[in-house]
């Protein structure tokens, strides 16, 4: 492949991301509103609907990861896409509970299916001295899509309906799956791709179970994992403590994702080649802490964007980071199936924080409890980033052992 042949390559995938971003955050964001207030379900039946798309993606990508490894790449993104799609599509059609249900299950299974398979495609892509910027840029554009979509949506049902906004996201990753199935290569490592085919889930599943460093590791993402979904409840629970009639609660968000699409790129690949990947998600963690702190404690609005923004940036460091340290983790022709595996540390950590943070947030009206919340998460936080600082020393004991 040539030169030029790579660089179009790498735009062909660029475009895909930034299409599928787009496509699932024009519709996502306003499911909430419609179902509750058009359509008239409780805001608990609401929840279910989205767990049960975090869950089925989570869950169902430790299978998908293997399941991309084996067929490839290019193949998994677009069986991935093309159900992703179908339930965007099919939420145009549901009126009740259980067909939300149906179509949310579907949203996720896609994604648990696509978003290993991207990356896998992204590392296969990438050279030693590509990959940050590779990942990086796959992030932004991302972040990118959730800036665009919301806004792009938002219009439409204005303008239209939600079943126009469902038929317009599902129409957005069909051109994507074409761009894919017409444009983009399919790529395979040859030697480890044959034998990642030839075995089966549960002899993937050992190899990946028994890197010890990389179960330690999902361990402690789990637990960031709920660290990293305390902005979102902190916001409008501080809110209704300072200013209960403030009218731009988004702007806090907007705001907060405009400044990451911006520094992210750049800033990634500043510090990639300088700083060890474990140290700089230790550094991620204390920011993150940082920005916990500020907005738990505001008492003022600018607090508040102060702190949101801090905890941004935190975010912005351990995303694109924890991923590139996964293809440090992996085994050539096993790298899907490494991502995919990721899923456990995310479900296990979104559901030890929906419980842990649900309890919290019910006693906080008790003496001496007020912030219990933001003292436990920012504890979590601080301890994670010890022990991203302690796995790097074991890692690097194991690798001079492993030389002697």
């Amino acid at each position: 492949m040539t030169k030029r042949q790579q660089q179009i390559q790498k735009y062909i995938m660029h475009t895909n991301t930034l299409l599928m971003g787009v496509g699932y955050f024009m519709l996502i964001p306003i499911l909430g509103n419609f179902v509750v207030n058009v359509q008239g379900l409780a805001a608990s039946l609401l929840g279910y609907i989205t767990g049960v798309r975090f869950l089925s993606q989570d869950m169902a990508s430790i299978f998908c990861g293997v399941l991309a490894d084996k067929i490839g790449n290019k193949k998994g993104m677009l069986i991935g896409a093309a159900i992703r799609g179908s339930g965007m599509f099919l939420f145009g059609f549901m009126t009740d509970f259980v067909g939300y249900m149906f179509a949310s299950f579907f949203v996720g299974l896609g994604g648990a299916l696509f978003m290993p398979s991207c990356y896998g495609y992204y590392d296969m892509m990438a050279t030693k001295e590509t990959r940050a910027s590779l990942f990086t840029m796959r992030e932004t554009l991302n972040n990118f899509g959730s800036i665009v979509g919301p806004m792009v949506g938002g219009l439409m049902y204005q303008w239209m309906d939600f079943q126009a906004v469902c038929f317009t996201a599902a129409t957005v990753y069909a051109i994507a799956i074409t761009v894919t199935a017409i444009l983009l290569p399919a790529l395979k490592e040859k030697e480890s791709a044959k034998l990642s085919e030839r075995q089966s889930f549960l002899d993937t599943a050992k190899v990946c179970l028994k890197n010890k460093e990389y179960l330690i590791f999902l361990m402690i993402t789990g637990f960031i994992t709920g660290v990293t979904m305390q902005i979102d409840t902190t916001i409008p629970v501080r809110i209704s403590l300072i200013d209960p009639d403030y009218p731009n609660v988004s702007m806090i968000y907007t705001i907060a994702a405009i400044i990451g699409v911006v520094i992210q790129y750049p800033l990634i690949r500043y510090i990639s080649p300088r700083i060890k990947h474990m140290k700089s998600l230790a550094i991620s963690c204390v920011i993150l802490c940082g920005g916990l702190v500020m907005a738990g404690w505001a008492n003022q609005i600018w607090m508040l964007y102060v702190g949101t923004m801090i905890f941004t940036f935190g975010k912005m460091i351990y995303q694109p980071i924890r991923n590139l340290q996964v293809t440090e983790f992996a085994e050539p022709g096993k790298m899907s199936s490494y991502y995919g595996f990721q899923g456990i540390s995310f479900t296990l950590g979104t559901v030890m924080a929906s419980f842990v943070t649900g309890w919290m947030y019910d006693v906080i009206d008790r003496p001496g409890l007020t912030y219990l919340p933001w003292l436990f998460w920012c504890s979590i936080s601080l301890i994670c980033a010890a022990a991203f600082i302690a796995l790097y020393k074991y890692s690097q004991k194991n690798k001079e052992k492993h030389h002697a």
